[in-house]
Order: structure tokens, then sequence, then C-alpha cells
């Protein structure tokens, strides 16, 4: 399937860049731009998976995060 050859792909950066492929070297061999070939590079780095991160949703990244006691009061954050 193509989600395969997709993540065939991301390993064959990672393996390149391994080997000691530079970023610019891998994105010609993948067809990628460097900027793409950097963020599967990162993201292997961070979390031991080359697949791109999923983007957060805007509403999500802003949502209120409510904190509570173990008596269920709204505990307030020193930020404000």
């Amino acid at each position: 399937t193509e989600e395969q050859e997709q993540a065939a792909k991301r390993w064959m950066i990672i393996g390149a860049y391994q080997a000691g492929a530079s970023e610019r070297k891998i994105a010609r061999l993948s067809g990628l731009s460097t900027t793409a070939v950097r963020h599967i590079i990162l993201n292997y780095q961070q979390s031991g998976n080359p697949s791109i991160p999923k983007k957060v949703p805007k509403r999500v990244r802003e949502k209120l995060i409510v904190e509570y006691d173990e008596d269920g009061n709204i505990i307030e954050s020193e930020d404000e």
C-alpha cells in the first residue's frame, strides 16, 4: 500500500542519516524537501519513530486546562 511505501521511505531516510549522508543528499535521494527530511530525522531522534507527527488542531491547542484538587475545587494557576 502507499502507506507502507511512505513508511519504508522514512526508514530509508533514517538509514541514510545514520550512515552519515547529509540532509541535502537524503532529500535528493528521496525526492523530498530538506525541511521534510529534517522533520523526519528530528521526530525519529525525539520519539524513535520516523513518522511525521500529527498536527494538533488549533482548538485543542487553545483549550484551557483546568485542574482540580482532591476535594474537587479548582486549583488557581500561578501564571495568572
